[in-house]
């Protein structure tokens, strides 16, 4: 049985270094607190509420503790609670 970072696995030739290169691709479920957030699902992004785009945890900046919205940029954040653009 192949042994892979201290577990066995059967039926599978999957390396650890293989397992730690895997990428995550989790969608993430959190409640965003004023100072962080609290993760409620396991996930390596949110999206942001303009946009949809994918935000990875580690680059996420922006976020409303009211609307428990998460955001990509400040622009889109100020734009989403606000309701006007950069330029008005």
């Amino acid at each position: 049985m192949p042994r892979a970072a201290g577990l066995i696995l059967r039926g599978c030739a999957v390396t650890s270094a293989a397992m730690l290169m895997t990428p995550m691709t989790r969608l993430a479920k959190l409640f965003y607190l004023p100072n962080g957030f609290r993760m409620l699902v396991h996930g390596d992004h949110v999206l942001c509420a303009q946009t949809g785009v994918q935000i990875p945890l580690d680059q996420l900046r922006y976020w409303s503790t009211d609307r428990q919205q998460a955001y990509a940029s400040c622009a889109l954040a100020v734009e989403a609670l606000t309701g006007r653009g950069p330029a008005e």
